[in-house]
């Protein structure tokens, strides 16, 4: 059976992509099967730059090709907040109902048209 590792910690980015090659006979790892405590910097200021990162520096780590992607929320009212920080918006811990708490935190005073874009 072919393998693929994912340079996430997501688990719902695992399921996407097991998803994604299900029925190709690949199976997916991602780095929670691979080295759970591995956390690699991601210092990029774009989406792609991240996934370069993320992709490059498990491929060293596994002398293997690695698949990484980098997705946030980028909100026009915030400017596009929180962007490439969305996933530790609210703090190092990476904990979504505190991020999600902040995002409607700075929402507030905004005006209802400018968040309905």
């Amino acid at each position: 059976m072919n393998e693929v590792i994912i340079a996430t910690q997501n688990e719902g980015k695992a399921k996407e992509f097991i998803h994604m090659f299900e029925g190709y006979g690949i199976k997916v790892k991602t780095l929670n099967d691979v080295a759970k405590d591995l956390d690699i910097e991601e210092t990029g200021t774009t989406f792609e730059e991240n996934a370069i990162i993320k992709a490059e520096e498990a491929s060293k780590l596994f002398q293997t090709l690695v698949i990484a992607d980098d997705s946030g929320l980028e909100i026009d009212a915030l400017n596009g907040a929180p962007g490439v920080y969305s996933a530790r918006y609210a703090g190092l811990e990476k904990n979504d109902d505190a991020n999600m708490e902040k995002v409607l935190n700075e929402l507030q005073g905004v005006p209802k048209r400018k968040k309905n874009g």
